[in-house]
C-alpha cells in the first residue's frame, strides 16, 4: 500500500510507450469518429498530425516531470492536489503550442503560411489543425478518467490497510496489557495518532490548496467571458455568423450577421475574414452570383492579391465567371491574373483546367489544346486535391485523370 506521496508521485506517469500509442489512438479514433480519415491520405495533412502528435507526447511527458518537481518544491506533491494539477498543465502546454502554430507563427511567417506549406485549402488546412488538438483534449479527459479511477482505488485500499493495521496492531496491544506491558500499547497509540496526525495534516494542506485554485479558477473564467463580452463583442459576432453559416439553416442570418460585424466594427484584426466570408455565403449559399462576383472583386481591390484568401477570392471568380455567370471571356481574365500573382498556388492545377475550358467555351478549341498542353507538362505526375461546394476534401487523382475528363 503507498502512502500519499508516494502515490502521488505516480499520478499521470504512464509508460512513454503507453503514452505514444494512446495519443496515437485517438487522434486516430476522433478523426473516424467526425468523419475525417482522409486527413491521413493526403501525406501534407498525415505528416502534419504526425508531427503534431509526436510534439504533443514530448509536451506530455515533459510536462508530468516538470508537474511533479514543482509540486515537490511546493511540498504539495498530494494526491487530489496531483489530480488536477497535471490535466491543466498538460492543457495550458497544448494551449501554448496551439498559440505558437496558429497565432505567433503565422503573425510573423504570414497568416497564409499553413495552407501554403500543406498545398491545402484553407478549411482542410483548418480541420487538420482543429481535429488534432480535439484529439489531444480528449486523450487529456481520458487520463483525468483513469487516474480519478486509480485515486479511488487506491483510497479503498489506504483505508482498508489502515483498518487492519489498527486491528492488528490494536490486537498486539491487548495481549501486551493482559501480560501486564503498557509500553507496547502507549508505543502504538502514539504511532497511530502521529499517522492519522500527518493524513489529516496532508489532507487539509491539499484542500486549503484546492480551494485557493478553484477560486482563481471561477474569477478567472469569469473576467475572461466578461472581457469577451464587454472589450471583444466581434469576436462572439464572429463565430455567432460562423455557427449559422454551417447550420445550413439559414444563411440570410450568417450572411446579415458578417454584414452587421464590418459595419460595427471596421477595426476588426480580422475583417477580411468576414468579408471573405460574406462574399462565400452569397455564392454558395444565397447562389447570389453576380453579387458574390463583385464582393470577391471588391476584396482583392482592398485587401490586394497577398492576402490569404486572395488565392481562393481569385480562383472564385474564375469559377463564378465560367460556370455561373456564363462569361468565359472574364473568366479568362481572372485566370492570367492567378497564374500571373500564384503560379505555384493552392488551386494552380485547377485554374489551369478552367482556362481550357473557357477557351473551348469560347470556340477557340486550338488555344485550349495547346493551354491543356502547358498544363499537362506543368502538372505531370502531380496528384491534385479536389474540393466540393463546402471546400471539403473530397477525393484526390492525378492532374492527368482530371485533365482527360475534359474529353480534348
Amino acid at each position: 500500500m503507498l502512502e500519499p506521496r508516494e502515490f502521488a508521485a505516480t499520478q499521470f506517469r504512464p509508460h512513454p510507450v503507453a503514452l505514444l500509442v494512446g495519443t496515437a489512438v485517438v487522434v486516430l479514433a476522433v478523426q473516424m469518429l467526425t468523419g475525417n480519415t482522409f486527413l491521413m491520405l493526403l501525406p501534407s495533412s498525415a505528416a502534419l498530425v504526425t508531427a503534431l502528435t509526436a510534439v504533443f507526447f514530448l509536451l506530455a511527458w515533459a510536462g508530468a516531470h516538470l508537474g511533479h518537481a514543482v509540486l515537490a518544491r511546493l511540498d504539495l506533491e498530494l494526491p487530489t492536489v496531483g489530480l488536477w494539477f497535471h490535466p491543466f498543465l498538460w492543457t495550458g502546454l497544448t494551449g501554448l503550442l496551439s498559440g505558437g502554430l496558429l497565432v505567433a507563427w503565422p503573425a510573423w511567417a504570414g497568416r497564409a503560411f499553413w495552407s501554403t506549406f500543406l498545398r491545402l485549402n484553407a478549411k482542410v488546412t483548418t480541420v487538420a489543425f482543429t481535429i488534432t488538438f480535439l484529439a489531444f483534449g480528449l486523450f487529456i479527459v481520458i487520463m483525468v478518467l483513469y487516474e480519478v479511477i486509480r485515486y479511488l482505488s487506491w483510497s479503498v485500499d489506504l483505508a482498508e490497510g489502515l483498518w487492519k493495521s489498527v486491528e492488528g496492531e490494536a490486537a498486539a496491544a491487548v495481549t501486551d496489557l493482559a501480560r501486564g506491558e503498557t509500553a507496547g500499547l502507549q508505543a502504538t497509540l502514539t504511532t497511530m495518532k502521529a499517522r492519522l496526525h500527518a493524513i489529516e495534516e496532508s489532507r487539509t494542506r491539499a484542500q486549503r490548496f484546492n480551494r485557493g485554485a478553484a477560486w482563481l479558477l471561477f474569477f478567472g473564467m469569469i473576467g475572461a467571458g466578461s472581457w469577451v463580452v464587454f472589450f471583444r463583442p466581434e469576436l462572439i459576432l464572429f463565430y455567432r455568423g460562423m455557427a449559422q453559416l454551417r447550420s445550413f439553416r439559414e444563411p440570410e442570418v450568417a450572411f446579415e450577421t458578417f454584414e452587421h460585424l464590418a459595419r460595427r466594427y471596421p477595426g476588426y484584426r480580422y475583417l477580411d475574414t468576414v468579408e471573405y466570408f460574406a462574399a462565400w455565403t452569397l455564392e454558395r449559399r444565397l447562389n447570389r452570383h453576380a453579387e458574390a462576383a463583385r464582393r470577391y472583386e471588391a476584396f482583392l481591390g482592398k485587401y490586394g492579391p497577398d492576402n490569404v484568401w486572395a488565392d481562393e477570392a481569385m480562383a472564385g471568380l474564375v469559377r463564378l465567371h465560367l460556370d455561373k455567370l456564363a462569361s468565359p471571356a472574364a473568366a479568362l481574365t481572372w485566370t492570367r491574373r492567378y497564374q500571373e500573382r500564384f503560379p505555384d498556388g493552392i488551386m494552380a492545377p485547377h485554374v489551369a483546367l478552367y482556362e481550357v475550358r473557357a477557351l473551348v467555351d469560347e470556340g477557340r478549341k486550338d488555344d485550349a489544346l495547346a493551354a491543356l498542353a502547358r498544363a499537362r507538362e506543368r502538372f505531370a505526375g502531380r496528384m491534385i486535391e479536389l474540393y466540393d461546394n463546402e471546400d471539403d476534401f473530397l477525393a484526390r487523382l492525378p492532374f492527368e485523370s482530371a485533365a482527360a475528363g475534359l474529353d480534348l
